[in-house]
């Protein structure tokens, strides 16, 4: 696993303010123990990066990021994007609004987009926590395209980056 990691502090500090803790989207190391146990167990994380935030649906449906990437189990398998790779996170509001009328607060689907076209299609808990995770993946993704314009051994990845 190669590239920059970015500092847990400033996307731990993020998620708590844009919402924090909810009922299936979490920092870590608040997750029960047996499902951060799963979690971790399958997402085989590299040696090098810290699990911070994840969706928990169970065993196989599951977002996580880390120090280092974005990383979703779902029914097309396991996939990542590495934070540096980071080009859009976004959601599919008129797809959206056809499954689930126009009550915003429904909306669970949330798209990242990588370098080379790799997407990361996730379903995620509704309301609030749905808004703290997208808000919270935002930086990374604004932290990356910041990175690419600036130049590779130019991006810092301590806070005031």
């Amino acid at each position: 696993m190669s590239g920059p990691a970015i500092d847990p502090g400033i996307l731990l500090a993020r998620f708590a303010r844009c919402g924090g803790d909810s009922e299936r989207i979490r920092q870590v190391e608040n997750l029960p123990a047996e499902d951060r146990k799963t979690l971790l167990r399958e997402a085989a994380l590299d040696s090098r990066e810290r699990a911070l935030i994840a969706y928990w649906g169970g065993p196989g449906d599951w977002l996580l990021l880390t120090t280092l990437r974005i990383l979703h189990a779902g029914p097309e398998g396991c996939m990542d994007i590495r934070l540096v790779d980071l080009v859009k996170i976004d959601h599919d509001l008129a797809g959206e609004a056809k499954k689930y009328g126009p009550d915003k607060r429904l909306y669970r689907q949330i798209t990242i987009e990588g370098i080379g076209g790799r997407r990361i299609v996730a379903e995620v808990e509704p309301g609030k926590p749905y808004d703290t995770l997208w808000n919270t993946l935002n930086w990374p993704c604004k932290w990356a395209t910041a990175r690419r314009r600036r130049g590779p051994g130019e991006g810092r990845t301590k806070r005031g980056d």
